[in-house]
């Protein structure tokens, strides 16, 4: 064990986490509860340097839909669906890579979408299908940026107003 109790009653933490070549760190500390809590924080932190940020994830769309699809999406009820909403986006966007996916680049996917005459519902949804992959691929921890479709709004849907005139609306009574 890496913590001794010392003469005038403290207990000293003595560790290498990063191997014998690595370095020392010795503290000493007046409980042994503290000393216990420092060698499992440093043994389990010693790793993680969340001072630097994380590198760009330079992979492609495309590259992730493949991880998402060989992980999750062909098991998926509806995963080939999916997959070609995927594929569509990715299409639609020219492949890009994984930081490159910002609001702005969604709100081009919108512009395009809607050009095509296709409805806020169907944007909507294959929103939800990207959003899905990314979830995905965090919670297996292949994706270690920030989701990129999270918080953002849904286009607002066309409420269909099927209102009866007067003369369908005496048509209906008379039945």
């Amino acid at each position: 064990m890496t913590i001794k109790k010392l003469d005038d009653g403290r207990y000293e933490v003595d560790i290498r986490p990063a191997g014998r070549n690595g370095k020392r760190i010795r503290r000493k500390f007046d409980k042994k509860s503290e000393a216990v809590a420092f060698e499992k924080h440093t043994q389990f932190n010693h790793h993680t340097k969340e001072w630097l940020s994380k590198p760009t994830d330079k992979r492609h769309l495309s590259e992730l839909i493949q991880l998402w699809w060989n992980l999750k999406g062909k098991h998926e009820e509806h995963g080939r669906i999916n997959r070609n909403k995927l594929d569509i986006f990715c299409r639609i966007t020219d492949d890009p890579c994984a930081f490159q996916i910002t609001k702005a680049l969604i709100s081009q996917y919108y512009a395009a979408r809607r050009s095509q005459g296709i409805k806020a519902s169907t944007i909507n949804r294959d929103l939800n299908s990207i959003s899905g992959m990314f979830t995905a691929l965090i919670e297996a921890e292949l994706f270690s940026g920030e989701h990129p479709i999270r918080g953002r709004k849904k286009l607002k849907e066309d409420v269909p107003r099927n209102w009866l005139s007067d003369r369908g609306r005496n048509q209906a009574l008379a039945l």
